[in-house]
């Protein structure tokens, strides 16, 4: 459990999915900064960006879906098919799309490089059973509604 949720980790897996990835000119993976991180806080570049299914948000900018559709599968299957080491939390909040403001490009970003399907899995060895994500939430001290509503449903492209 400690290995899943150091932050210094999570950046080093971010760090190695942009490099494994940087032949795609399309995707982003914020840059980590060391000299702010710990193992309990991971800073990084900020992002910007809509959530990959908030279509509204692509169209309002010009985002061709499809071209977002194609490049997505060309990441993930890099991934999985060719390097072995898979971005484990691919879900909407997870993944972002912009056009960006200088060359009108569209661009796609990861963030959020742990793994939490490992979490799930020492939770349950830990004796957490189907209360994994609460427990989850305690230690990495995630609200309890981000956990229990679903990270995917707090829409980034909005303001609270």
């Amino acid at each position: 459990m400690p290995l899943e949720l150091d932050f210094l980790r999570e950046g080093q897996n971010s760090e190695k999915v942009a490099n494994m990835l940087a032949h795609f000119p399309f995707l982003k993976v914020p840059k980590i900064h060391w000299d702010l991180s710990t193992k309990r806080i991971l800073t990084m570049e900020f992002a910007e960006g809509g959530q990959v299914n908030d279509r509204e948000y692509m169209k309002k900018h010009g985002i061709d879906v499809n071209e977002i559709s194609e490049n997505l599968g060309k990441i993930y299957s890099e991934m999985i098919f060719v390097r072995g080491f898979v971005h484990c939390d691919p879900h909407p909040g997870n993944v972002l799309v912009r056009k960006c403001p200088k060359s009108k490009k569209t661009e796609i970003t990861l963030l959020d490089h742990g793994d939490m399907s490992g979490v799930e899995r020492y939770s349950r060895r830990l004796g957490a059973g189907d209360l994994f994500a609460l427990f989850a939430c305690v230690l990495t001290a995630r609200s309890w509604t981000a956990v229990n509503a679903g990270i995917s449903s707090v829409p980034v492209t909005h303001l609270r």
